[in-house]
């Protein structure tokens, strides 16, 4: 199985997404990729995984736009591909569950994290090297203006 996993946020386009796929992914990354429009990196792109099985997660993505410029890029062989994808905008997950591959009727909703689950994944993530990765003390309020 190929797997390709990318970040698509509203800041990105649906082709320099596609270029950063083929360098993760294929073996040899094409010498005019830089050159090539949209249009054609769909078709090598498609070209490349025929008949292969592969996962996509598409992380953050914001406009219907965006994701099916995406989703027309990954070929449906029935060999079992997945398209996953995240997202923040309710019309873009209610859209993506009929038409992307993989994902079906499956929308899942998530909470935002409480305030001290937030400031506990912050400390973790922040302070990983410091003994029971708790924030220092002359640094909490800093981080709780920052984070929270």
């Amino acid at each position: 199985m190929d797997l390709c996993f990318s970040i698509l946020s509203n800041r990105r386009s649906s082709q320099s997404l596609i270029k950063e796929l083929f360098k993760e992914n294929m073996e040899a990354t094409p010498n005019e990729i830089q050159k090539m429009d949209y249009r054609l990196l769909v078709d090598t792109n498609i070209s490349y995984l025929r008949r292969k099985r592969y996962v996509v997660i598409l992380d953050d993505v914001w406009t219907m736009d965006a994701r099916s410029q995406i989703n027309v890029a990954f070929p449906d062989d029935k060999c079992g591909s997945k398209i996953m994808l995240t997202t923040r905008q309710e019309d873009v997950a209610f859209s993506s569950s009929s038409s992307l591959r993989g994902i079906g009727s499956h929308v899942f909703h998530l909470e935002p994290l409480r305030d001290d689950e937030t400031l506990t994944l912050f400390y973790k993530k922040a302070f990983w090297n410091i003994q029971e990765r708790r924030c220092p003390r002359e640094l909490e309020p800093l981080a709780r203006r920052k984070v929270l």
